[in-house]
């Protein structure tokens, strides 16, 4: 299937873009950007399977805004906040050497990894708009500052990345224990419904908690967990 695109006519965007966008939810309703992926296959339940291109892949690569915070914080909340407040701030300006406001390249979701035995520190992330700034391309984004980091969507790895992301719905802010169920629904759903495919433990996004909604948004929340998968 191809990626997930939403036609929109965006001409003043379209005009500067470096690269085609695709687009997510914000807010329940609001179109916003997002990093392009291939579905592979839609389950039930909000379980889907996604490829998301290799760092090298031109125009269709992604870069994350990241912040880590050490596994000494033991506060949920506290931990989204440190990490999603560095985050940020790249993208407002005081934490990129330029100083510069890229509000307009902010994208969905805004994520945090919890720590595991794989990674042991909490990671927030967001990704920078392809369409304007493409992994490789000629156009760099500011330096981060303040230990932020930009890396590549595969923190690494060798892509394309593949994922499995269940999401769901609540009319209340989802807590903590809302994305431990929903992970392990996630778990749960790729042992039934993906027989070709198992979730791989050691993947730094296992389990992300992405979160498509703002900060003063009153509901309803749209949110997803992701895990790494890998063929058996």
């Amino acid at each position: 299937m191809p990626a997930r695109r939403v036609a929109l006519s965006l001409v003043g965007l379209a005009a500067a873009a470096a690269a085609p966008a695709c687009f997510g939810v914000l807010d329940a309703s609001t179109p916003f950007e997002e990093a392009c992926f291939t579905v592979l296959k839609n389950g039930t339940g909000g379980l889907q399977l996604r490829e998301y291109p290799a760092a090298s892949a031109g125009a269709g690569g992604v870069t994350l805004v990241t912040y880590n915070a050490s596994a000494a914080v033991t506060v949920y909340q506290e931990a989204l906040e440190i990490t999603g407040f560095y985050v940020i701030d790249y993208f407002i300006g005081p934490s990129n050497a330029a100083n510069k406001s890229l509000l307009s390249s902010r994208t969905v979701p805004l994520a945090l990894i919890p720590p595991t035995p794989a990674h042991n520190f909490w990671r927030g992330f967001m990704a920078l708009a392809p369409s304007i700034w493409p992994a490789g391309g000629k156009k760099k984004p500011p330096k981060p500052l303040f230990d932020v980091a930009l890396e590549p969507l595969g923190l690494g790895g060798a892509g394309p990345l593949a994922i499995a992301a269940q999401r769901a719905t609540l009319q209340s802010s989802p807590q903590p224990s809302d994305f431990d169920a929903l992970c392990a629904a996630l778990d749960a759903a790729v042992a039934a419904q993906l027989p070709s495919w198992k979730v791989d433990p050691a993947s730094p996004f296992t389990h992300t908690h992405a979160r498509f909604y703002g900060y003063v948004w009153t509901g309803p929340y749209d949110y997803e967990c992701w895990a790494g998968v890998v063929k058996k």
